[in-house]
């Protein structure tokens, strides 16, 4: 059942933007800040449906991050064919 409240329930491959500065945590539990503006890509979402993994550079480097919903938008997503 999905909330009112929750317009957008993210997939994996879904391109995603940060809305505002945000420290986050890598797969390894290492904060990782994710400026306003970074764009990424959804490779899990968490079964509750309120954290995703996104997968974005940072400072030239590719980290995956653990963000909550509410603090990214979607971008673009590939349509159903």
């Amino acid at each position: 059942m999905q909330e009112k409240e929750q317009e957008i329930v993210f997939q994996a491959g879904d391109v995603v933007k940060v809305l505002e500065d945000v420290t986050a945590k890598d797969f390894e539990g290492i904060d990782v800040f994710l400026p306003s503006g970074t764009q990424g890509t959804v490779v899990e979402v968490a079964e509750s449906e309120f954290q995703l993994e996104i997968e974005c550079v940072v400072g030239g480097e590719l980290v995956t991050a653990v963000v909550q919903d509410d603090q990214v938008e979607l971008v673009w997503r590939e349509r159903e064919p």
